[in-house]
């Protein structure tokens, strides 16, 4: 029945990007991503342009170190939930909290990140990141993000 339901959410996933793509005769690109920052991430996904967006529809498998302690002394550690942008007061639209990036790799003094895909690298104008905790030491991070039309 699992199989059942993961194949129907493959195609259903497959059908709506495609669909997606040929309603702004645009163009729909897989991609992969593998790096190690705050863990491995080993991610696929899908590269969305038409005239109307440009949007990333990314899944990625978080495992390795999950929690630790930089040498500054900082903490980190992954937790579930939902993180979007425009969660930072005073701050740009396209900015907000996603743990555990707070306040480390660079972001000392801010809790505030920006996402940049994994696609191309541009940034995004606005993202949101769900995360949840596998219950084996894994994450899975389901990332949707929006840029700006070239």
């Amino acid at each position: 029945m699992r199989r059942l339901l993961l194949l129907v959410a493959v195609i259903g996933t497959a059908l709506l990007t495609a669909g997606l793509a040929g309603a702004g005769n645009g163009s729909s690109t897989s991609f992969t991503a593998a790096f190690t920052i705050h863990g491995d991430w080993s991610c696929t996904g899908t590269h969305i342009a038409n005239k109307k967006h440009v949007f990333d529809n990314e899944t990625c498998l978080i495992s390795g170190t999950t929690s630790d302690t930089t040498p500054e002394g900082v903490h980190w550690a992954w937790v579930a939930g939902t993180f979007k942008n425009d969660t930072c007061s005073g701050a740009a639209a396209n900015v907000g909290h996603f743990p555990p990036f707070n306040g480390v790799l660079g972001n000392e003094g801010t809790d505030c990140i920006r996402w940049s895909s994994d696609y191309d690298g541009a940034i995004a104008d606005s993202w949101t990141i769900t995360v949840t905790d596998n219950g084996d030491g894994t994450f899975t991070a389901q990332i949707h993000a929006a840029y700006p039309l070239s």
